[in-house]
């Protein structure tokens, strides 16, 4: 980087001043109160801005620089950089925050961004304000040790020894830091000891859980179970009570038939008919008794034929539900085909995969005879090429010592990649034999409701048989009460008659057989047997609820036909069973509901616990390898750290003596600089080899000694290609003629070797004369 020009339209007493510089080395010679300190700030100010800022004019540069015309403070500097110029134009006002930066291209005016508008410099050249103040910008000879520990870390990184951007104390701070809250040394638990805790108290909960659901599912079994018993409990007792039902309407049904018989009777006994029976009965002889006989044969023939058409509905709704069932258990065959090609197709790939092995990396030591030679190479070279080459030599050197640790880093990631592939397949195993678990389960499942259908159909079967059985009987006790019914009417009717035929033709004979007073006593009779038939009922009530009997028996008929008959003691006795039997049964429901209940309030999702438990694992293992790179970092900054003070502390007290040397006619050769930048100076006495502090030398001499060490900083931390020029106020001022001669051919050669610019602001004409032939001389 070089400063073409400056132009300062207001700045501390100098307004609309402009200079133009050289790219070489060049003397600003004016004298005192001209204005050098003040250009000399004001490039600064605009690279890297005022600084910290106090409360009196002698702290705080922004009002010490205060133009005096009362003017708006500010200017631009014109300078190449990289092959380009740029114009850097910047205003101060009252407050940091209201400054105004602008950057553009000189060529083409095109505004260029700056993130850093405070101090473009450290965005631009990459240098900080630190590391300019004590290396370039010479205001003061003196270096200010107290702020160059970032400089550590930037020689570390140019001579290739460390890649941190921090200090050597942040970064081992942080560090420390970091590996207490994995593993600390004692008192509270880690970060480490923390995940491990975390994940087995999740391992015990996964596993209560999954106790738990067991029993959930157990308790949904079994309650499914009790509620099926109660439903089949609710529809036998529901045929029973149809049943029940069908008795009592049967009765309404007996009693209203009898309560017409007798009203008819009562009629025929008023009315005096004879003729009633005419045309139906062959032979007028017959007796009531034989009339009686054939009545109650009618009605067992009815009662005969009722039995069998019932027996005859119930087998052929056996046949329907035997035929229901059978279609049940071809598709439960047909599902445990499917399940079981499912399970042998599982099963042959299971065979047909051969079990992988694994086998663990292993490091013989044959493995290690290419990386001792390479560590040979690597420090032979280093050391060949120490002097020459020195940047080579560090990277050489570097390399040998870190190729162990390169190897211990491959073998420990072969290692981890081995557990996670070996890890991986036995989850694949694991699922898979949970796959075929599952299948096995559900064939078994199905295989018993097969086995149940079966039952179920041999038991149909059974009671179809049974059915038929009955049906068969029946019909043959039919045709048994129908022949008898046809053998005792045979003598005396001329075609089968009805009850009512049958009744009349009785209450003709009876009519022609009993006394008048008979008749009253039957009449009687009959009017307090029918009074009894209808009971609570009056006559229209008691022909209603006959009527709505007979609807509801045949509404009812079809269902009637499935149940087998029972008595009416036998299904009050099952209905008292059946109460008992609900009221266990809900009690136990109740009971296994509210266990139900109790535990799906404490249930816990174990998918949720599953992934979180994998989230855990992999947070663990990742914590692992940070701590483990934590150990492996800590090492190698206590590595790197003690590397500097090997190899780039020389190195600078190698530069530092090598310019002092030039600058006081090679009278000290050599020089010690200590983590605090304090120099060490050996006497000048040939037998004399200890080292004294800079306190004891003259201010000249101390003035010559920090010279050098900016001069050697500049170097070991700026790029040539990169560099910055260098501005230094009055650095000679108090040297002797001679020593400010040699000391102004250093830099004039520094910039030369160096194509570094140097700007050096003096007030001594002594110079001048010195720097005439060789050096541009700006005068103020």
């Amino acid at each position: 980087m070089k400063i073409d020009q400056i132009y300062i339209s207001a700045f501390g007493g100098l307004e609309n001043v402009e200079i133009n510089f050289s790219p070489e080395m060049q003397i600003v010679y004016g004298i005192n109160e001209s204005g050098k300190t003040t250009i000399q700030n004001f490039i600064k100010a605009v690279f890297y801005g005022f600084g910290k800022i106090g409360h009196s004019v002698e702290t705080n540069a922004r009002k010490k620089y205060r133009p005096w015309s009362g003017k708006t403070m500010g200017g631009y500097i014109i300078f190449s950089h990289q092959g380009l110029t740029y114009r850097l134009t910047k205003r101060f006002a009252e407050r940091k925050a209201q400054d105004q930066t602008q950057l553009l291209l000189e060529s083409s005016g095109e505004p260029i961004n700056l993130k850093n508008q405070e101090q473009p410099g450290q965005e631009l050249f990459q240098i900080s304000e630190t590391e300019f103040l004590n290396t370039v910008f010479v205001d003061n000879p003196r270096v200010d040790s107290e702020n160059l520990s970032e400089l550590d870390q930037k020689i570390n990184r140019k001579v290739g020894l460390s890649e941190y951007d921090w200090s050597y104390e942040e970064i081992n701070a942080r560090l420390d830091k970091a590996r207490k809250y994995y593993k600390p040394d004692r008192g509270d638990t880690g970060y480490l000891a923390r995940l491990e805790q975390k994940t087995d108290d999740l391992n015990l909960e996964l596993e209560q859980a999954l106790i738990r659901d067991q029993q959930v599912a157990d308790l949904n079994r079994s309650i499914e179970d009790l509620e099926i018993e109660l439903t089949e409990l609710a529809n036998r007792e529901n045929s029973l009570l149809l049943q029940n039902q069908q008795h009592q309407k049967l009765k309404l049904a007996e009693r209203f038939e009898k309560y017409n018989k007798l009203q008819d009777s009562l009629r025929k006994y008023t009315d005096f008919t004879n003729d009633v029976s005419d045309g139906v009965l062959r032979n007028k002889l017959i007796s009531v008794k034989e009339l009686t006989d054939i009545a109650n044969q009618r009605q067992q023939t009815a009662q005969a034929q009722s039995e069998y058409e019932i027996r005859f509905n119930l087998a052929e709704q056996r046949s329907v539900e035997q035929e229901n069932y059978r279609n049940e258990a071809k598709r439960t065959v047909s599902e445990i085909v499917a399940e079981r090609s499912r399970l042998q197709y599982l099963q042959q790939k299971s065979s047909e995969q051969n079990p992988k092995t694994f086998n663990k990396p292993k490091i013989s030591y044959a493995s290690f005879i290419p990386l001792i030679i390479a560590e040979f190479v690597c420090l032979i070279g280093g050391l060949i090429f120490r002097v020459n080459k020195p940047v080579l030599s560090g990277i050489l050197i570097v390399l040998a010592v870190l190729l162990p640790f390169i190897m211990v880093f491959i073998y420990y990631f072969l290692q981890r990649r081995h557990e996670k592939m070996l890890k991986q397949y036995h989850e694949h195993i694991r699922k898979h034999e949970i796959r075929t678990l599952k299948i096995e389960n559900g064939l078994q499942k199905l295989e018993w409701q097969l086995e149940q259908i079966d039952q179920r159909l041999k038991q149909l079967n059974i009671d179809q048989k049974r059915a038929a059985e009955a049906a068969e009987y029946a019909e043959q006790e039919y045709q048994k009460e129908f022949t008898k019914l046809k053998y005792l009417i045979k003598p005396y009717f001329s075609e089968l008659p009805d009850d009512d035929q049958l009744d009349l033709a009785i209450q003709s004979l009876r009519e022609q057989t009993v006394t008048g007073i008979h008749n009253e006593e039957e009449v009687k009779r009959i009017k307090e047997q029918m009074k009894e038939l209808k009971g609570s009922y009056s006559t229209t009530q008691f022909y209603q609820a006959y009527q709505d009997a007979q609807n509801w028996l045949t509404e009812k008929q079809a269902e009637l036909r499935t149940f087998p008959e029972f008595s009416e003691n036998y299904i009050a006795s099952q209905l008292a069973g059946i109460q008992e039997n609900r009221l266990i049964l809900r009690e136990k429901l109740a009971t296994e509901k509210t266990e139900l209940n109790h535990l799906m309030q404490n249930q816990i999702n174990t998918i949720e616990l599953e992934t979180e438990l994998d989230r855990l694992n992999t947070v663990y293992k990742k914590a692992e390898q940070n701590y483990a790179a934590l150990l492996m970092a800590i090492h190698l900054l206590e590595y790197s750290k003690a590397k500097f003070e090997q190899d780039v502390r020389p190195l600078l007290n190698q530069k530092t003596a090598e310019y002092l040397s030039v600058m006081t006619g090679y009278r000290y050769q050599d020089l010690k600089i200590d983590q605090d930048y304090i120099v060490r100076l050996q006497s000048d006495t040939n037998d004399n080899l200890n080292y004294y502090e800079q306190a004891f030398y003259s201010a000249g001499l101390n003035d010559q000694i920090n010279l050098a060490l900016r001069l050697a900083l500049t170097e070991l931390l700026q790029d040539k290609g990169g560099s910055i020029p260098l501005i230094l106020d009055d650095p000679f001022i108090q040297l002797d003629q001679n020593r400010a001669s040699l000391s102004l051919e250093l830099l004039h050669d520094l910039s030369q070797r160096q194509k570094r610019q140097i700007i050096l602001f003096t007030s001594q004409k002594s110079l001048l004369n010195i720097a005439r032939e060789k050096m541009k001389l700006i005068n103020l």
